[in-house]
């Protein structure tokens, strides 16, 4: 098995992805048809699928608890032309840790806990970190201290070679929380932590209380929270690729390699379809309930997707909005990736196995521009930039190009380099732990959005994301106005 990549950015990648517009309603939204804006989607899915970036992807468009696009193209296996088929099954990676949150919430709502309950009142071994003062909420929000990197640099990457959750738990036990209480980084360490918490409260397998207390009554009968590579429904799983150089790389292999995992742990390992995250979306949308079968109460619901005017809510991606609370959803390192919007009940799911996640954002786009939507969105492009100046000469271009690096909080050292192509900058960023490239438009004076232009009308257009540049050599990436990377140049 290759090296399994971290999943640190991928609060990064949901901020970025999820954070889509849309500017008019689906009929005549852009001047168009809702048959054309299918085909517009349909015929941009068929054209990546063609090019394997991904190698097969599967996408479902719910309005109304109606399903008005569904679709899959490309291979669920490459290397023998095996057609990817609607209803896969797909590991979800991180989009487990939704599910394993919604356990938490159900056993608040039934007071069995509370969240604001100290985690060593069910783990007594961490009444000696951080000074017993970690809680329940923290884990929700990802802000115990416990960075993702954390799991790379204290644990080793290889979870799965241990004997099951309790030696996980007892190994995070040991450590110090690298991050002050409070600060919001998102790890799956909280995940892991919350699902030992569901055992110690309900007395059984987390898994067994999920399926029995989520999946059985969403009738989510095609997800699983454990891998059996004996079982018939394992077989519905495609292969997972990495895409080098534009070639399909066979990362994962169902059945013929070692189980990434063999044990329950709360933050990765389900295995689902669009169809059944869809109906665990729905009931999330509908307040906490399901054809009349209630799962959370709306008063949790409204809690959960609070996000304290931070990024994440109670385990849900909850970014800036005009309507507040009006956007969540997560993602998962597979390729993976569902959002939801409150104020159009719309669910848009984009499922691949291609684990670079090729053409997730540029998917949301064509979301975003083919007025399927109703609502305008966490940010409306027109209004967050009306007047983008007249892009910048390559002699100007110049100055900002070069290698940069920065080093986070978390010790980890990234490398950027920013180049020109086609009269834009580019932006390459990567480390140890992962990496990224973006294409950059001028917005102001030495500032650069994510995103493209078409004439002078920005498309697409990263909201609340910059690459700030620096006279003297510098550039920060600022997202939602808070600094995330410091970036010295040291090569010109």
């Amino acid at each position: 098995m290759k090296q399994h990549k971290t999943l640190i950015s991928i609060c990064f990648l949901c901020l970025l992805i999820i954070n889509t517009s849309c500017k008019q309603k689906f009929e005549g939204g852009q001047g168009i048809s809702q048959d054309e804006s299918f085909k517009i989607i349909s015929d941009s899915l068929q054209s990546w699928a063609n090019s394997k970036t991904p190698v097969g992807v599967e996408v479902m468009i719910i309005k109304d608890e109606k399903i008005l696009y569904h679709e899959a193209y490309g291979f669920k296996d490459y290397e023998n032309k095996i057609a990817l088929e609607t209803n896969s099954i797909f590991r979800v990676a991180s989009m487990t840790k939704p599910i394993t949150a919604t356990g938490i919430l159900i056993l608040k709502d039934r007071d069995s806990l509370r969240i604001s309950d100290k985690i060593s009142k069910y783990i007594s071994d961490f009444k000696s970190i951080a000074g017993d003062s970690i809680t329940i909420e923290h884990l929700l929000r990802h802000s115990s201290g416990y960075g993702e990197y954390q799991i790379w640099r204290d644990y080793g990457q290889e979870l799965r070679i241990l004997s099951g959750l309790d030696e996980v738990v007892d190994v995070i036990a040991k450590n110090q929380p690298f991050l002050p209480l409070g600060y919001e980084e998102y790890s799956s360490l909280n995940s892991i932590l919350l699902c030992k918490i569901i055992e110690k409260v309900s007395g059984i397998p987390a898994e067994v209380f999920l399926r029995k207390n989520i999946l059985l009554p969403l009738k989510m009968h095609d997800t699983y929270l454990v891998e059996n590579n004996e079982a018939e429904w394992f077989k519905r799983i495609p292969k997972t690729y990495g895409v080098i150089n534009g070639n399909p790389e066979v990362y994962w292999t169902p059945g013929t390699d070692p189980s990434m995992y063999p044990f329950f742990r709360g933050a990765t390992g389900a295995a689902t379809t669009v169809s059944d995250y869809g109906r665990f979306l729905q009931m999330w949308l509908n307040k906490g309930e399901l054809n009349g079968v209630r799962i959370l109460s709306e008063s949790t619901v409204e809690e959960a997707l609070n996000n304290n005017g931070q990024a994440i809510g109670l385990h849900w991606f909850v970014p800036d909005s005009p309507v507040k609370k009006d956007l969540f959803g997560h993602a998962g390192w597979y390729g993976t990736v569902a959002s939801a919007y409150r104020t159009d009940n719309t669910i848009i799911l984009y499922f691949t196995q291609t684990y670079n996640n090729p053409k997730i954002s540029e998917f949301f786009e064509l979301v975003a521009y083919s007025g399927i939507l109703e609502h305008k969105g966490p940010f409306d492009i027109q209004k967050e930039l009306p007047n983008v100046p007249e892009q910048p000469s390559s002699a100007i271009l110049n100055k900002y190009i070069g290698k940069y690096f920065a080093i986070t909080p978390d010790s980890i050292r990234w490398t950027a380099t920013i180049k020109e192509n086609e009269g834009h900058l580019e932006a390459h960023i990567h480390s140890i732990v992962d990496s990224w490239s973006e294409r950059l438009v001028n917005v102001k004076p030495d500032t650069f959005a994510p995103g493209y232009i078409k004439g002078s009308t920005p498309l697409a257009l990263k909201p609340k994301v910059y690459y700030e540049f620096g006279r003297s050599g510098t550039f920060n990436i600022t997202a939602l106005g808070r600094v995330e990377f410091s970036f010295v140049r040291i090569e010109n």
